[in-house]
C-alpha cells in the first residue's frame, strides 16, 4: 500500500517526524505516502519572507482538526496554521471533508454541512462509526474557562450508525471535562464562532445559492445571514407575535370580569342564608360526642366477662401442672428399673460374647473335622468304585474268553444274514412311525393355534370386562353423587363438597379468612338454556369445582381445610388466587362479534368474582357456541368471526379457529354439574347401571366359556405333544439300531493266551487296590472318632449358650413390660402437657383479647377525651344514633333548599380569589405591554440603527476592495423591500458606466463576489473563516489580486485565522510568512492519468 508524503518547511526547511498511529484492526489505511512510516498527514509547505513572527490570536481559533473513518478518509490529521491555512489538491480528494468536519465536530448539523439529510452519511462506508477532533486554543485573557480546560480545548465527537453523537470536550491532557452539549454551546458562544454562519463557513452549494444568485432577495438574506441581523429580526418578530397573544388574552379576561362579579354576589347571599343551621349541627355535634361516650361504656360492659372467663381459665392451670407431676413421679422409678434390667441383660449379653470365641474355635475344628470324613469318604467311593471297574474288567474278559471257546466253529454269514433282515423290518417300522409323525405334528399346530386364538380371545374380553367394570363403578359413583345432590346441591361437585364448604363457613366465621373463598365456582352458574349443559361442561372442566381466594393466605388456609376434609387420593379442587372485584368487567369491547352467542351469553352470574375469573382464565366472551356442527366447521374455516378464538356445539365437540383449524370430540357423555331433573337422571343412571351389569355378567360368561375351552385345548396339546415326543423318541432309537447293525463288523479270530494275561494282570490290580482301600478304612475311621468328638465339645458350648441366653428371657420380658409401663406414663404425661400447652395458648389468647380490648378502651377513652370531656349517659348507641339522623334530615332538608354551608363557603371564597386574581392578572399584563413596547421600540430602533452602520460599513468595505483592480462599484441597500444589488464598473475610463453583475464576465462576477465576501467580513466578528473553492472560476490576473487581498486582510487581522480549500494550484503565489499550504493526494480512480496539458489546469478547468 503507497503511503503519502508529509514535509513542512519553515525558514531552514527543518521536518520534524511523528511516530505513525497504527490503524485499528478492520481499518484500511489512506492511499497516501509518508515519508519515514509517519502518520498519515497532510501536506504542509511554508514560505517564510519575514523574520520577525507576527501577532497570533490567542483563543477561539483551531490548532488541531483530526478525522476518522469520516466520509473518505479512514485517517486524516491537520495541524494548522494560526493565520492562513490553504488546503489544495483535486476534485474529489477530499478537501471538502476537512470543512464538514470542522462544522460537525463543532456541533452542527448535517443540514450546515450541506452533504447529507443526517450525520450517519458522514461515516465511511462499510464502518459502523466516525470520529472527528478538533482542537481550539485557549489562552490570553479572552480564555474560556483556563482553570477547568487549560490552554487548550479538544471536542470530540463520534458519529455512529444508530444515530447516536456523543460529545467530549476534553482539557489539554485529554481528561473529559464534560459530555453535555450546553457546554459547546456555552464555549461557541463566548469565543464566537457562528458555525451556521455562510460567510464563516462557506461552503459550495452556501455559493449557489447565495453568491451566485441573480435575485437581489438572496443577497439581502445572505447579508443578514452573514452579520447575524437575521436571527435578531426573528426574535422581534416572535416577541411581537406573542405580544399580541398577550392582548388577546387580557381582552378575554376583561370580558369575563362582570360574569365574575355576578357570581361572587350570588355566593354572597347564600352563604347568608345557611347560617341558621348553626345551631342544630351544634346539637348534632353533642349528640356524637354522647354517642362517642356510649360505645367506651359498650366496651366496658363488654371486657367485665372477658376478664372472668380468664380469671377462671387461669385457676385450672394447676390442675394440668398436678396431672404432669404425678405422671413424672411415676416415671422415674420406672426409668430406674428399665436401667437395672438394662444391666442385667447386658451382664448376659457379655457372657455370651466371652463364650463366642470359644465356640468359633471348636465349630472351625469340628468342621475341618467334616471335611476330612467327606474327603476319605469320598476317597473310600473312589477306590470301590475303581476295584469294582476292575472286576467288572475282568469278569469280562474271562466271559469272552470263554465264548471265544464256545463260539469258535459259528457261521459268520448266517449272522450277517439276520443283521440284513433285521435292519430291513427296523427301517419299515421306521417309515411307519415318519408317517404318523407328520399326522401328530400338523394335530399340534391345529392346537396350538386354537389355544392362541383362544388367549387372544381371553385378553380381548379381559380387557372388556374391565372397562365394564369401569363404566359399573362410574355409573354406582354417579348414582351415588345424584341421591346426594337430590338432597344437597353441592354433592354433585364432589361427595366431599358439603363437608368442605361447611369447614369453609366454619372458618369464615373464626375470621380465619380475610375474605370468604368462593366456590365452587359450578354452584355460582346458572344456564339460560339447558341445551348448552353438556358443552359447558366441556368447556369449563376443571374450572366448575375450583374455588377462588382473594389473597396467598386465604389460599394457604382453604388448602390446608381441603386436605383435611378429603381423605388421601381424593382428588383436591383447584384453587385460584386473585384479588377480589366487586365490578364486573366490561368486555363490550374484546368480546367476539357473532350472530351465535358467546358462552357467557349463556351463562347467568351474578357475582362478579366469579365472573371475572372465568372471563381472565377461560376467556368466556371470546368462545361461541353453534348448534350445528357443519356449519361450525364451515364458519372456523371459511370466516371465523371477531375476536372468536375457539367454538362449540351441544355434543361437547371442540373447534379451533383457522389459521390452525383443529376439532376435538368429547369424552364426556352425559352433564354432571349442570342437570335440573335429578329424579329423571336418577332413573336414567339406574337404568344404565342395570345395563352395564347385564354387560358385565355376559362378558364374564363369555370369558367362563372361553376359559374352559381353553383348557381343553391345551390339555389336547399336552397330549399330542406327549405323542410327538414319544414317536420321536422310537424313531432316534430305530435309526441308532439301524446305524449299530450297519457297523457290525465280522470278528477276526482271537488269541486267546492273550485274554489269560489281561485276566492276570486285573487279579494283579484288583489286590493292590484292596490293600490301598484297607489301609484309607482305617484312617477314615480315625478320623470319624475325632469328628464325633468335636461335634460333641460344640454342642456342649452351645448347650452353655443356651442356657445363659433362656436366662435372658425373664429379663427381656420385664424389660417389655417396663417399656409398656414408660411408653404409658409418657403418652399420658405428654397428653397433660399438651393440655396445658392448650390451655396456656388459650390463657394467652384470651389475654391477649382483654389487653387488645383494654388498649383500644383506652385509646378511645383518650380519643374521646381528646374531643370532649366523659359524658355519664345510659342511652344506647342506637337510640342516639337515631336522634342524630333525624336532625341530619332536618339539616340535608334545609341544604337542599339553601345549599351546603361549607359549600356555599368554599364557592364564594373561591370565586373571589378568583375575580381578584383575573383582575390583578388584567394589570399586570397591561403594565407588562406597556413596558414591553417601549423596550420592543428602542430595540427597533438600535436594529435599524444597527443595520445602517453594518450596511455602511460593508458598502465602504466593498468599495475599497474593488480599487485594488481599479474597479468602481457600490453595495445598494433596499431596507424596506429587501433587497440587494451590487453595481460593479471593471474599468475607471470614461463612457463605461457601472453594470450590474449579470453583466460582468465570468472572472469580473468572480472576483466582485470575493470582494463582497471580504467586505462583510469586515462586518462580522469571528475567530476563523473558511471558504471551499471560492477561485476556481477566476483567471489568473483575477485570482492573484483575490488572492492578495485576501493575504492583505490576514495580514492586517493577525489575530484572525483564515482556511481556503481550492483545487487550484498556487506554488505560484508569492507566499509570505503566515500562511500554510496544504496539498491532499490524488483520489485514486482506478484510472492512469488524464491528458489535460498544464495550461488548462491554469485556466482555471476544474478536474
Amino acid at each position: 500500500m503507497s503511503k503519502r508524503k508529509t514535509s513542512y518547511t519553515d525558514g531552514a526547511s527543518s521536518s520534524k517526524k511523528r511516530p505513525r498511529e497504527q490503524p485499528q484492526e478492520g481499518e484500511v489505511e489512506e492511499d497516501i505516502t509518508l515519508e519515514d512510516d509517519s502518520e498519515p498527514r497532510s501536506e504542509p509547505s511554508t514560505s517564510n519572507v519575514d523574520d520577525d513572527p507576527p501577532h497570533q490570536a490567542e483563543a477561539g481559533i483551531v490548532e488541531f482538526v483530526g478525522l476518522k473513518n469520516f466520509m473518505c478518509h479512514s485517517r486524516l490529521d491537520f495541524t494548522f496554521n494560526p493565520n492562513v491555512n490553504i488546503i489544495n489538491g483535486r476534485n474529489g480528494s477530499g478537501k471538502s471533508a476537512v470543512m464538514s468536519a470542522l462544522t460537525v465536530g463543532l456541533g452542527s448539523k448535517a443540514s450546515v454541512a450541506s452533504r447529507g439529510p443526517s450525520l450517519k452519511t458522514f461515516i465511511k462506508h462499510g464502518k459502523s462509526s466516525a470520529e472527528v477532533v478538533v482542537k481550539l486554543r485557549n489562552g490570553g485573557q479572552d480564555a474560556y474557562k483556563h482553570d477547568v480546560y487549560g490552554d487548550m480545548i479538544i471536542v470530540e465527537r463520534i458519529l455512529k450508525a444508530d444515530g447516536t453523537n456523543p460529545y467530549k470536550m476534553k482539557n489539554k491532557e485529554g481528561k473529559v471535562k464534560s459530555t453535555k452539549r450546553d457546554e459547546l454551546v456555552l464555549m461557541l458562544d463566548h469565543f464566537n464562532i457562528q458555525v451556521d454562519n455562510p460567510v464563516a463557513f462557506l461552503n459550495q452549494d452556501t455559493s449557489r445559492n447565495f453568491l451566485h444568485s441573480k435575485d437581489a432577495k438572496d443577497k439581502y438574506k445572505f447579508f443578514l445571514k452573514a452579520t447575524q441581523l437575521e436571527n435578531v429580526k426573528n426574535d422581534y418578530a416572535q416577541i411581537n407575535k406573542e405580544k399580541e397573544k398577550t392582548k388577546s388574552t387580557v381582552g378575554q379576561k376583561e370580558e369575563t370580569l362582570p360574569v365574575l362579579e355576578n357570581e361572587v354576589l350570588k355566593w354572597d347571599q347564600k352563604y347568608k342564608a345557611v347560617q341558621s343551621i348553626d345551631g342544630l349541627k351544634e346539637k348534632v355535634l353533642h349528640f356524637k360526642e354522647e354517642a362517642t361516650w356510649a360505645v367506651i361504656s359498650g366496651k366496658e360492659k363488654a371486657l367485665e366477662p372477658l376478664k372472668n372467663k380468664l380469671k377462671k381459665e387461669v385457676g385450672r392451670t394447676p390442675m394440668f401442672v398436678r396431672e404432669i407431676e404425678k405422671n413424672q413421679a411415676k416415671l422415674d422409678p420406672a426409668l430406674k428399673k428399665r436401667v437395672e434390667i438394662q444391666e442385667q441383660l447386658k451382664d448376659v449379653t457379655k457372657k455370651l460374647e466371652d463364650l463366642a470365641p470359644r465356640h468359633t474355635d471348636v465349630k472351625k475344628i469340628k468342621d475341618a473335622k467334616k471335611t476330612d470324613v467327606r474327603r476319605f469318604h469320598n476317597g473310600m467311593r473312589s477306590i470301590d468304585d475303581e476295584l469294582k471297574n476292575v472286576k467288572r474288567d475282568r469278569d469280562e474278559t474271562n466271559g469272552r474268553i470263554e465264548e471265544i471257546r464256545n463260539s469258535a466253529q459259528n457261521d459268520y454269514e448266517a449272522e450277517k444274514r439276520d443283521r440284513e433282515v433285521r435292519i430291513d423290518e427296523l427301517e419299515e417300522e421306521l417309515n411307519s412311525l415318519k408317517t404318523q409323525q407328520r399326522t401328530v405334528e400338523h394335530d399340534s399346530k391345529t392346537f396350538d393355534a386354537a389355544v392362541q386364538n383362544l388367549k387372544e380371545r381371553e385378553y380381548t374380553l379381559r380387557g372388556e370386562k374391565q372397562d365394564a367394570q369401569t363404566k359399573v363403578s362410574e355409573a354406582e359413583r354417579r348414582l351415588r353423587t345424584l341421591q346426594a345432590s337430590s338432597r344437597d346441591q353441592l354433592s354433585r361437585f364432589g361427595q366431599f363438597m358439603p363437608d368442605l364448604v361447611k369447614k369453609i363457613d366454619d372458618a369464615h366465621r373464626r375470621g380465619q379468612f380475610h375474605k370468604k373463598p368462593k366456590g365452587p365456582i359450578g354452584a355460582h352458574i346458572r344456564l339460560t338454556d339447558d341445551a348448552w349443559a353438556l358443552a359447558m361442561e366441556a368447556c369449563l372442566g376443571n374450572q366448575l369445582t375450583s374455588f377462588c381466594c382473594h389473597d396467598a393466605h386465604d389460599g394457604k388456609v382453604l388448602d390446608g381445610i381441603m386436605k383435611s376434609v378429603i381423605r388421601s387420593g381424593g382428588r383436591i379442587p383447584n384453587v385460584i388466587i386473585s384479588t377480589f372485584d366487586n365490578q364486573h368487567y366490561d368486555v363490550s369491547q374484546h368480546r367476539v362479534r357473532s350472530k351465535y352467542p358467546a358462552v357467557y351469553d349463556l351463562l347467568k352470574i351474578e357475582d362478579p368474582v366469579i365472573s371475572n375469573k372465568l372471563i381472565d382464565l377461560r376467556g368466556i366472551e371470546c368462545i361461541v357456541m353453534i348448534k350445528d356442527k357443519v356449519e361450525a366447521r364451515r364458519l372456523l374455516i371459511e370466516n371465523p368471526p371477531a375476536n372468536c378464538r375457539e367454538a362449540y356445539v351441544p355434543s361437547g365437540d371442540k373447534m379451533f379457529c383457522r389459521p390452525t383449524f383443529r376439532s376435538y370430540a368429547s369424552n364426556i357423555s352425559r352433564s354432571q354439574y349442570f342437570t335440573k331433573d335429578v329424579k329423571n337422571e336418577i332413573q336414567q343412571c339406574q337404568a344404565d347401571l342395570k345395563k352395564y351389569k347385564d354387560e358385565l355378567a355376559g362378558l364374564k360368561a363369555e370369558n367362563d366359556k372361553v376359559n374352559s375351552d381353553l383348557r381343553k385345548q391345551q390339555d389336547e396339546q399336552r397330549k399330542a405333544q406327549t405323542q410327538l415326543m414319544r414317536i420321536n423318541q422310537k424313531i432316534a432309537t430305530m435309526n441308532r439300531e439301524i446305524t449299530d447293525l450297519k457297523n457290525v463288523q465280522d470278528p477276526e479270530p482271537i488269541d486267546v493266551e492273550t485274554l489269560m494275561v489281561e485276566v492276570e494282570h486285573y487279579e494283579e490290580q484288583i489286590r493292590e487296590i484292596s490293600t490301598r482301600r484297607d489301609t484309607m478304612k482305617e484312617k477314615a475311621s480315625n478320623v470319624k472318632r475325632e469328628y464325633e468328638e468335636a461335634e460333641r465339645e460344640l454342642k456342649a458350648v452351645e448347650g452353655e449358650q443356651k442356657e445363659i441366653s433362656d436366662s435372658a428371657d425373664p429379663l427381656k420380658d420385664s424389660l417389655t413390660e417396663i417399656d409398656d409401663e414408660i411408653t404409658n406414663i409418657q403418652h399420658a404425661k405428654t397428653h397433660y402437657q399438651k393440655e396445658l400447652k392448650d390451655h396456656e395458648k388459650k390463657i394467652a389468647y384470651k389475654t391477649k383479647e382483654v389487653e387488645e380490648l383494654e388498649a383500644e378502651l383506652t385509646a378511645d377513652i383518650a380519643n374521646a377525651e381528646k374531643i370532649c370531656e366523659r359524658v355519664r349517659t345510659r342511652r344506647t348507641v342506637k337510640t342516639i344514633e337515631n336522634e342524630i339522623n333525624a336532625i341530619t334530615k332536618q339539616i340535608e332538608a334545609h341544604e337542599k333548599i339553601h345549599g351546603n354551608k361549607e359549600e356555599i363557603l368554599r364557592k364564594a371564597d373561591e370565586t373571589a380569589n378568583s375575580f381578584r386574581r383575573v383582575v390583578r392578572d388584567i394589570s399586570n399584563l397591561k403594565r407588562f405591554l406597556q413596558l414591553l413596547g417601549k423596550v420592543m421600540d428602542q430595540r427597533q430602533t438600535a436594529y435599524f440603527d444597527f443595520r445602517k452602520t453594518n450596511a455602511l460599513r460593508a458598502k465602504l468595505s466593498f468599495i475599497v476592495m474593488l480599487d485594488n483592480r481599479n474597479y468602481i462599484g457600490s453595495m445598494n441597500f433596499d431596507h424596506e423591500n429587501e433587497k440587494l444589488t451590487l453595481t460593479v464598473q471593471p474599468s475607471q475610463k470614461e463612457g463605461e458606466g457601472a453594470k450590474d453583475m449579470k453583466a460582468l464576465s465570468g472572472g469580473e462576477r468572480s472576483f466582485s463576489t470575493v470582494c463582497f465576501i471580504l467586505a462583510l467580513w469586515d462586518a462580522m466578528e469571528s475567530p476563523f473563516r473558511c471558504l471551499d473553492e471560492f477561485d476556481v472560476f477566476m483567471d489568473m490576473v483575477n485570482r492573484r489580486i483575490s488572492m492578495d487581498m485576501m493575504l492583505d486582510i490576514a495580514n492586517t487581522q493577525l489575530n484572525r485565522q483564515f482556511i481556503f480549500l481550492t483545487p487550484l494550484d498556487m506554488s505560484k503565489h508569492e507566499m509570505k510568512s503566515i500562511v500554510t499550504i496544504y496539498r491532499m493526494p490524488d483520489p485514486d480512480r482506478g484510472q492512469g492519468v488524464l491528458p489535460f496539458g498544464e495550461n488548462e489546469e491554469e485556466n482555471g478547468d476544474n478536474i
